[in-house]
């Protein structure tokens, strides 16, 4: 026991010498090498244990000359009944000074070195982890890459594989998407990219769309459900009542979907609203509802989405049924060219289809874009913007009339006076003639 003394009065001397206010040793830290003078083992430990996060490498040295004296014992005693106990307090105490490290080669080299220690579970999943963490530290698509070829069957290849999709698929964009596919073939999230290119390609549940689709992605792996959902566009569904219940048949007056609900709408988009008491939910023309009974209204699909209500206040779900827009606002448009306003009550914005606000609330009124434009209120007085929100012409107008499909003229009053707003597309020039 004695060999291990002098590494300790070595230090703790030192901290004399040099004097604690140059070293800024915490009590915690001193009582520590005090208790270790004297062989007070178990009091050093506990001390040591305490200065970890302030001190953490004098306490470290600490606990090892500590961790040492136990291996001295445990190599000299082979027997009980102080043994088992010893073990224990070795292991605890070693697990310690590798979480202290936090790194994984501390963590390998305690499984290693204590493979039956009762800590080993804990210390194989910090390991895991900081392994990872150590291995991706740069948030790059080759490190995720390098770590699931180097480390398969870790428990983080899932997080790596989901890394890889997130970075690839930033834009949301199908094209990004198909990039993902072609290059990470093996990735766990194939299928989801798929069918977010699906759901996104297809805002409209058309024959004609389906079609598109299948001519543009000839390698889409999911051909019984497009094909099924062919079926369904081409087919329609009324809906039908009995006892008290509503359904729907089809045209040949077949039961497709039986009878259960309080009320019914008519399909659109293959999505039709449907009610049960004063909630209402979406169902597909399979029957699979695509959200719960959690709405008090709704209002039918266009172009891929739908406006439902709780309590006076709107949102926006999608085809999935995912609510891309939460229902918390006062006041909200439909979808046109991309975006859709809100308000919240105070001022209104634009959001895009995935939910993401795009135009900040600055607007004291706002209306569905057209033709890239869409007429806004500010202070009493209207304008044109674009789709990023910048004003194209000045905010004087007493009223304008959107700017109608072919692009002019649009209508404007200032007072008593009318006039027309003009679009020159050629140089994207606005001309106002009063």
């Amino acid at each position: 026991m004695k060999r291990f003394l002098p590494a300790a009065v070595v230090l703790i001397l030192g901290f004399s010498l040099l004097g604690a206010s140059e070293l800024r040793v915490s009590g915690k830290l001193r009582k520590g090498f005090e208790a270790l003078e004297i062989y007070n083992y178990f009091a050093a430990k506990d001390y040591f244990y305490k200065a970890l996060k302030k001190d953490s490498v004098p306490a470290s040295y600490g606990l090892s000359v500590i961790l040492e004296v136990w291996n001295n014992f445990l190599e000299n005693h082979h027997t009980e009944p102080f043994r088992s106990d010893a073990e224990r307090n070795r292991n605890r105490l070693a697990f310690e000074q590798a979480k202290s490290e936090n790194s994984a080669r501390a963590y390998r080299d305690f499984m290693d070195t204590y493979p039956d220690a009762f800590e080993y579970n804990k210390a194989e999943e910090a390991y895991e982890a900081r392994l990872f963490m150590e291995e991706t530290a740069g948030d790059d698509v080759q490190e995720y890459r390098n770590f699931i070829q180097d480390y398969p069957e870790s428990p983080f290849r899932e997080s790596a594989e989901d890394r890889i999709y997130e970075k690839y698929t930033k834009k949301q964009t199908p094209a990004a998407f198909l990039k993902f596919i072609r290059e990470n073939p093996d990735n766990r999230n194939v299928e989801s990219a798929w069918r977010k290119i699906y759901s996104l390609e297809i805002q409209e549940l058309t024959p004609n769309a389906l079609a598109a689709f299948s001519i543009k992605y000839p390698q889409y792996p999911f051909l019984d459900e497009l094909k099924s959902d062919f079926n369904y566009a081409t087919t329609r569904y009324y809906p039908v009542e009995k006892n008290g219940k509503w359904g729907f048949i089809d045209e040949d007056g077949n039961l497709k979907i039986a009878p259960k609900y309080d009320f019914v709408e008519e399909f659109k988009e293959s999505i039709a609203l449907v009610g049960i008491g004063d909630e209402v939910a979406y169902i597909d023309k399979s029957g699979r509802q695509i959200t719960d009974f959690k709405f008090e209204s709704g209002f039918s699909f266009i172009n891929g989405f739908a406006v439902v209500e709780n309590e006076g206040l709107y949102g926006v779900i999608n085809r999935q049924g995912a609510e891309i827009i939460d229902v918390v606002y006062e006041d909200i448009g439909e979808f046109s060219e991309g975006l859709i306003y809100a308000d919240k009550g105070n001022g209104y914005g634009y959001f895009n289809t995935e939910g993401v606000l795009v135009i900040n609330y600055v607007f004291d009124n706002a209306s569905d874009f057209k033709n890239g434009l869409a007429v806004v209120e500010v202070g009493g007085k209207y304008g044109l913007v674009n789709q990023s929100g910048k004003a194209v012409t000045e905010f004087k107008y007493d009223w304008i009339e959107p700017f109608p499909a072919d692009g002019n003229p649009a209508r404007t009053r200032i007072g008593d006076r009318f006039g027309e707003l003009r679009l020159c597309k050629c140089r994207m020039r606005y001309r106002s003639r009063i």
